[in-house]
């Protein structure tokens, strides 16, 4: 048995399977990551399909016109922006504790 059998016989269906046995993941295409290292399928439904996302997502979706890709593509430079502004708190605590 060499490493791909063993992934598309045994690996593979392990993780997707939802029938009482698996994992109940989803196989994506490869290369789903954008340059801001954010899968979007997984982001959209994370914030569409959580139950305690819902009901903001259908209020934002309502703004952007029912638009998913204009809210998608809005929401990830908002993240991006986020992540870029957010200091880490230990270079933080030791820019300003005194010595």
């Amino acid at each position: 048995m060499n490493e791909l059998h063993l992934q598309d016989k045994f690996l593979i269906p392990f993780f997707t399977t939802n029938h009482g046995v698996g994992l109940g993941y989803r196989e994506v295409k490869p290369n789903t990551v954008s340059h801001e290292l954010i899968i979007k399928a997984d982001l959209l439904e994370f914030i569409s399909q959580t139950p305690l996302n819902q009901n903001n997502y259908q209020k934002l979706l309502k703004k952007y016109d029912r638009d998913e890709s204009r809210l998608l593509d809005a929401f990830i430079d908002f993240l991006v922006e986020r992540i870029k502004n957010y200091t880490n708190m230990a270079i933080f605590i030791n820019l300003y504790t005194p010595n």
